[in-house]
């Protein structure tokens, strides 16, 4: 299991429900299987999409407050984006289409506290991008670089702490440029398999 340091992926927690969905890719489906009774340990009501029902990938979704951003691009599909909007009414939906060849929504988009939020703008349908831009009035545009190197990807603990890698200093210099505590991990040997300290964490419980 390859890719299993990458827990985010297998689901996502909203209120106290654990979506767990079959990752898109066959290879990575006993991840879920392996997680499952793990997960019941804590206490939340799991349901398990199937393929039939849907894709839903951790990786795609982010929860901030009643906004709930579905991206739609290589993992996650129309399906699953509409379980999700039958399934929590308290939270506004928001579908963001990107191009395929990203793997999920939180490498190209990272949202920060205080009406801020990591961005790479290239990737985004222009619907998608404006969507962000009215909820985020402060971008940090990440180039094509920083998005390589996983820039988006960056864990919030709070509204203005952040845990980000310590191979992106200039988006971490920008971040604490804009207030936010930036905690700074060394990372260059996970993020060779495409992921980052978001991707490696799988949170079971949130204040909001």
């Amino acid at each position: 299991l390859p890719y299993q340091h990458a827990t985010r992926d297998l689901g996502v927690v909203i209120e106290d429900i654990l979506i767990l969905s079959d990752p898109r890719e066959k290879l990575r489906r006993i991840e879920a299987q392996v997680a499952e009774p793990v997960l019941h340990e804590y206490g939340l009501r799991i349901e398990r999409l199937t393929p039939e029902q849907g894709f839903v990938e951790g990786g795609d979704i982010i929860v901030d407050g009643k906004y709930l951003w579905v991206g739609l691009g290589a993992r996650t599909d129309m399906r699953g984006a509409e379980f999700l909007y039958y399934a929590f009414k308290n939270h506004e939906v928001i579908p963001l289409r990107f191009s395929p060849i990203y793997t999920h929504l939180d490498t190209i988009f990272g949202v920060l506290g205080n009406g801020c939020a990591l961005v790479y703008e290239p990737a985004f349908e222009e619907i998608s991008l404006r969507h962000i831009k009215e909820v985020y009035p402060t971008i940090i545009s990440l180039s094509d670089e920083e998005q390589l190197n996983a820039g988006a990807n960056v864990l919030c603990l709070g509204a203005d702490r952040v845990i980000s890698i310590a191979e992106n200093p200039s988006v971490n210099e920008q971040m604490v440029q804009l207030g936010f505590e930036v905690v700074t991990v060394p990372y260059s040997e996970v993020i060779k398999s495409g992921g980052s300290v978001r991707c490696d964490t799988l949170p079971v419980e949130r204040d909001t």
